[in-house]
C-alpha cells in the first residue's frame, strides 16, 4: 500500500496528489517530493526550477567569495615567510620547494 502526499494547488486551492501537481506545473515528482519535505508549500512547491545560468552565476559568486585577497600586507606575509623559515622545518621546506617559489 502506497502513502500519496497531497499538496494544495496554489491556483486552484484543491488537495491534489504530488503527482497532480507534477503533471500541471511540468515538474520532475522528485522536486516536488523534496521540496515538499523541506517544507515548502503553496507557490514555493511549484516555483520553476532556477535556470541553468541563475546556477551559474550563482556558483561563480560563491567561488569568487573564497578567493579572497589576503588581509595581510606585502610586509606582513614577509615577515611571516621570513619567520617560517628560520626554524629547521621551515629550512627544509625552504630547500625542497626552492624550484616551485620561482
Amino acid at each position: 500500500m502506497f502513502l500519496t502526499t497531497v499538496g494544495t494547488d496554489p491556483r486552484t486551492r484543491e488537495l491534489v496528489s504530488l503527482a497532480t501537481l507534477s503533471d500541471r506545473y511540468d515538474l520532475p515528482l522528485s522536486t516536488l517530493s523534496m521540496r515538499y519535505r523541506s517544507g515548502k508549500r503553496g507557490a514555493a512547491l511549484v516555483e520553476p526550477p532556477h535556470s541553468a545560468r541563475a546556477r551559474a552565476a550563482k556558483k561563480a559568486a560563491s567561488s569568487a567569495a573564497r578567493r579572497r585577497v589576503s588581509p595581510h600586507s606585502p610586509a606582513e606575509r614577509r615577515q611571516r615567510a621570513e619567520a617560517i623559515l628560520a626554524t629547521s622545518p621551515g629550512r627544509l621546506a625552504g630547500c625542497l620547494f626552492r624550484d616551485f617559489a620561482a
